[in-house]
């Protein structure tokens, strides 16, 4: 992330960065596609059916906080935590009677570069301590024709020397009830919350630096409609509601969706999800906003878009590599009365899960890249704003007997801009150990 004022140097983005930038796209996107084919080499056995709906429980791209036009996108938890990931999606057990259930805590130290993502001249590091913890349980009611299910994760991270900030955290509950009804259909109700704490730089010169932290509290419900068709795959319908509440209370607003969804599993090892949602945010007390004019009485700012999304799973029960998955999204987001906050995001990520005996191996690449139709740099009135954002993570782990795993996880992310006021690149590791001490 960027200070919250302009340098008071006038930042030229020239052309030969504009290359760079390309160039980099083109080559995490080579690295994603290589990565997607290798898997189909090395598949082996078969894996047994999973709850897919789990998978999104941990990992689903929260929207973009906005605090003063800045993006925090890049926060700590902005592209999905493996950890949680990886314990949501793995294939279940077919028969939970009457429950299935799953809870570990963990924690270690750390340290973090630039903490508060911002540019070269404003980087804070710090060393951190952190605990995390999650708990799953799952029940199937009316002789297997419904299902109960409800997850809960948390991450606390305390920082020793960032000013303005001590601790950071992300708080997420995600329950789900399934019932089939006419034999061919099935009814979802799901119920969800997520509390996160996030710094943000709010230095007001480049002398001082200066953190603030971001609440943010969003609950949302949704309702969903399937039906599977033979031979073709599983469709679903849904629609859902979400409040998002701030700190800054003028971020505030209300979010309606509604979606569809196609599924098919490809082989007895793969599986194909395209998906496409609708969606409105109305907000309770922020404007709308035209480039280059003075608009007094503006209405309150109204965004509306349309994502589409696809994923390809991968699962093998033995071998080295025992997952892959590949996911892509785009989405194009418009201003009803303005065009100040117009734009499109496209979202690329590859993650590979590998098992040597007792070790365990997470690696992961993304590339995001942000363009606002209208919306300029603030050092050149010509030129728009534009981002490339990247992030590679590796995670290695140690299973110690039959509840303890030993693991060090390190993660690099940097980003590109036409606005150097955008531009950072940050870096973390952390070692610990985490007990898995109720499964059954």
């Amino acid at each position: 992330m960027g200070s919250p004022v302009p340098f008071s140097e006038t930042l030229n983005f020239k052309p030969e960065m504009v290359i760079l930038m390309k160039n980099r796209r083109n080559i995490i996107l080579l690295i994603a596609v290589v990565l997607s084919a290798l898997t189909y080499a090395l598949a082996s056995e078969t894996f047994g059916s999973d709850q897919s709906w789990l998978g999104s429980l941990l990992t689903e791209d929260d929207e973009d906080v906005v605090v003063e036009d800045f993006l925090l996108e890049d926060s700590l938890w902005a592209n999905e935590s493996e950890s949680g990931e990886s314990a949501a999606a793995d294939p279940l057990p077919v028969q939970l009677s009457p429950w299935s259930l799953e809870s570990s805590v963990g924690g270690g130290l750390g340290y973090r570069e630039n903490v508060l993502f911002g540019t070269e001249s404003k980087q804070v590091d710090s060393s951190f301590q952190q605990i995390d913890f999650d708990a799953f349980a799952m029940r199937s009611f009316a002789e297997g024709r419904g299902d109960f299910a409800t997850v809960f994760f948390g991450e606390l991270r305390r920082y020793d020397s960032v000013p303005g900030l001590s601790s950071e955290h992300l708080m997420a509950m995600n329950t789900r009830i399934g019932m089939e009804f006419l034999s061919e259909y099935r009814g979802v109700l799901q119920i969800e919350a997520m509390h996160s704490k996030q710094a943000i730089d709010a230095s007001v010169d480049d002398f001082e630096t200066e953190a603030l932290a971001v609440s943010v509290f969003r609950p949302g419900v949704e309702l969903a409609l399937e039906r599977a068709f033979e031979g073709i795959g599983r469709f679903t319908l849904s629609t859902g509601y979400r409040k998002s509440q701030y700190s800054e209370d003028s971020e505030d607003f209300a979010a309606r969706s509604y979606g569809l969804e196609w599924e098919k599993r490809l082989s007895d090892r793969s599986r194909l999800t395209l998906g496409w949602e609708r969606y409105a945010e109305d907000y309770d007390r922020k404007r709308a906003r035209r480039v280059g004019e003075a608009w007094e009485d503006a209405p309150l700012l109204e965004l509306s878009g349309n994502r589409y999304e696809l994923e390809w799973l991968w699962t093998n029960r033995e071998g080295t590599l025992r997952r892959s998955r590949f996911t892509a999204d785009y989405e194009k987001e418009q201003d009803r009365f303005g065009d100040y906050y117009a734009r499109s995001k496209m979202r690329i990520r590859q993650g590979l899960e590998w098992q040597f005996g007792r070790w365990e191996l997470d690696t992961g690449v993304s590339m995001d890249q942000l363009d606002y139709d209208k919306r300029a740099t603030s050092s050149d009135p010509e030129t728009l704003r534009s981002d490339d954002s990247w992030r590679w993570d590796v995670e290695l782990s140690r299973e110690i007997g039959e509840d303890w795993q030993a693991f060090v996880r390190h993660e690099n992310s940097f980003k590109d801009s036409s606005d150097a006021i955008y531009e950072y690149d940050a870096a973390s590791t952390y070692i610990g150990l985490n007990w898995n001490f109720l499964s059954k």
